[in-house]
């Protein structure tokens, strides 16, 4: 039988303006990331087709995490898929101007039920 997986989302807890509508954004992107950039040929599809199912997504878990926290997260070296999420036009306002700049905002891993790189974190409030 195939483990249950999680898609985990890792949400940066350190940028006071992603307020709560920006960060669901910022999942949503997580997400489709995730779909269009796991290979067809991954050793992984077979977890991905149970864990998406019959809905077309599966259980997904949103964690705070700090910037430096998701790259040792996403670069390690392991063999679960992970991503970056960069925003090109990441919008932050100063006064009157808003300025938009590559941003990364967040980065996913997909992994197994208590995976052991993010038993550390906290769920996102």
């Amino acid at each position: 039988m195939v483990e249950d997986f999680y898609l985990y989302i890792l949400m940066r807890n350190d940028m006071d303006s992603l307020n709560p509508g920006k960060m669901s954004a910022q999942a949503a992107h997580a997400s489709n990331q995730f779909v269009k950039e796991l290979p067809a040929n991954s050793s992984y599809r077979k977890e991905y087709k149970k864990w998406a199912g019959q809905r077309g997504y599966g259980t997904t878990i949103v964690l705070a995490a700090s910037e430096k926290e998701i790259s040792d997260i996403v670069c390690a070296e392991g063999e679960y898929p992970a991503g970056m999420v960069i925003d090109e036009t990441y919008p932050l306002k100063d006064g009157e101007t808003t300025h938009y700049f590559p941003c990364m905002t967040c980065g996913y891993t997909f992994g197994p039920r208590r995976f052991e790189l993010v038993k550390h974190l906290k769920l996102m409030k």
